[in-house]
């Protein structure tokens, strides 16, 4: 019987309206189809030590502080004027990513939460937990919350996946998992979680599938 449900976020709970690059090139004033090539440059020139400090992000302060510096160099790149204000609110434009809730969300949360533990499972930087899961006060339905960034382990790693369940007070058989990726589904069913449901369109020979958020209550009987 399952007791404790732990959800991915991104494209499951809510979904990114505008792409974060479309808002930055249009603060710099480039075209956004231009972004990705711009982005991978200021990529292909940071230091390895740079590029470290990103995946050893686990603060917003740190957060802020590694998308500041990215940015500055992206406006050295362009020869375009900045100051830390507009340093900000190039990475805000990111740390405040545009998302919306998806449809049913909360009204199928507040069904859940009157029989189920709920929890969050997301691969992301520290401003989910400041940012997209205080849309609509989501936050208030979730504990644990554990942020990939936060704890330095990643989805699809196993180990992310045992924090998970070292932070339950159930058995893997009562505790389920709801996820858009199917490796992660693959790797929370290796070990041992009772139900893992695949949040796609597309169906699969070997996991329940649906993509509607309020299908999630009769999947989990």
């Amino acid at each position: 019987m399952i007791k404790q449900i732990y959800f991915d976020a991104g494209k499951v709970i809510f979904t990114r309206r505008t792409p974060d690059g479309d808002r930055i090139a249009e603060l710099l004033g480039f075209p956004k189809e231009d972004y990705n090539k711009i982005l991978q440059k200021i990529i292909d020139i940071q230091s390895t030590e740079e590029g470290t400090q990103f995946w050893s992000i686990k603060t917003l302060e740190e957060e802020y502080k590694y998308l500041n510096e990215f940015h500055r160099k992206m406006c050295v790149y362009l020869d375009r004027p900045y100051d830390d204000v507009f340093l900000t609110k190039l990475s805000e434009c990111r740390i405040k990513a545009d998302f919306i809730v998806n449809e049913g969300v909360v009204e199928t949360l507040e069904t859940l939460s009157k029989k189920y533990k709920l929890s969050i499972l997301s691969n992301a930087l520290p401003s989910r937990r400041h940012h997209e899961l205080l849309m609509e006060n989501l936050i208030s339905y979730f504990d644990p919350i554990i942020i990939s960034f936060e704890v330095g382990i990643h989805k699809p790693d196993n180990k992310i996946f045992e924090y998970a369940l070292e932070q339950s007070s159930f058995e893997p058989s009562e505790i389920a998992f709801v996820d858009d990726n199917l490796n992660n589904i693959q790797a929370a069913k290796s070990l041992g979680f009772g139900q893992c449901i695949l949040f796609s369109k597309e169906s699969h020979p070997d996991f329940k599938s649906t993509a509607n958020f309020r299908e999630l209550v009769n999947l989990l009987e």
